[in-house]
Parts: C-alpha cells; sequence; structure tokens
C-alpha cells in the first residue's frame, strides 16, 4: 500500500501551517500588545510561502533541500531569539532554537518528499 498524491499535499498542508503558526506565535510573543490580526496575518503568509516553496517543482532537490535547511535553521534561531527576548535565559534558548531546528528539519525531509523516501 503506497502513499496517495492526496496524502502527500495534506502532509505538506499540515507542515507549512505548523510553520506559520510558530511564526505567527513567536510575533505574538515578540509584541502582545498588537492586535490579533498581525500574528494571524504573519501566521497566514509564512504558511502559504511555506507551502508554494515546498511545491516548488522547478529547482533540483538538491538545491531545494539545501535552502530548506538553510531556512529552518534561520527560523529555529529566530524561535531561540524570541524565547531569549521573553524569558532571558540563554540556556533555554539555546534549547528551543536547536530542538526547534531538529524538529524542522526532520519534518520537512519526511513531510515534503513522496512516502518520505529521499
Amino acid at each position: 500500500m503506497g502513499v496517495t498524491k492526496g496524502l502527500v499535499k495534506a502532509g505538506r498542508v499540515i507542515v507549512a501551517l505548523i510553520i506559520g503558526g510558530l511564526a505567527g506565535y513567536a510575533w505574538y510573543f515578540q509584541s502582545p500588545t498588537d492586535p490579533f490580526y498581525y500574528p494571524v496575518g504573519i501566521a497566514l503568509v509564512v504558511a502559504g510561502l511555506a507551502y508554494l516553496f515546498f511545491s516548488e517543482k522547478s529547482i533540483s532537490g538538491s538545491v531545494s533541500n539545501a535552502i530548506r535547511t538553510i531556512l529552518f535553521v534561520i527560523f529555529g534561531a529566530f524561535l531561540g531569539y524570541m524565547w531569549y527576548t521573553q524569558y532571558k535565559d540563554i540556556q533555554q534558548a539555546l534549547i528551543v532554537g536547536i530542538v526547534s531546528v531538529v524538529l524542522l528539519v526532520l519534518l520537512g525531509r519526511k513531510a515534503f518528499t513522496k512516502g518520505g523516501e529521499e
């Protein structure tokens, strides 16, 4: 029993929404006094861009994986920075950044390849 194209597409949508939600959550942490639609808008824009990027077929696989990994590292560093500005604990910020990068890379590599095969 193989993985259908619809299931792969649903996985891409779900992971893109998770990435967008994390961006919106980080925005809310940075400035909780902003109106609610700022983080929601940021989340939707980032999720849309992530989905468009992950469904791109015109660039080679190795270049796509390299760009994706670089974006995940930048996003994980951003989450770690947000944690540090909120709680002023560098150890927790490093843990948050590293764990988020590892999870994003694992989810990105598994969810955006058909059936999880490289």
